[in-house]
């Protein structure tokens, strides 16, 4: 097992994660990175229409990102 970081990144700027969780491998840690995403943007959305989210999966308390999942959404209808 591996420990993977997933810090937050939203329109309040980036949150790290300090605590990690164990996954056996990267790919494990992608599909739970997919599925928190998911989660967040569905709670996100009716606050936020114009969301920017992000999850970036570190292998390592210090190390590289290694992946960044994210997800953006514009309203094209709203006149400025």
């Amino acid at each position: 097992m591996s420990l993977y970081f997933f810090d937050i990144r939203d329109h309040n700027g980036t949150r790290a994660d300090d605590t990690g969780l164990d996954f056996p491998n990267m790919d494990a840690a992608i599909t739970e990175g997919r599925r928190a995403l998911a989660e967040m943007t569905r709670d996100a959305l009716p606050d936020f229409p114009d969301a920017e989210l992000a999850i970036l999966i570190r292998d390592g308390g210090e190390g590289p990102v290694l992946l960044t999942i994210a997800f953006s959404t514009q309203r094209l209808d709203v006149t400025s």
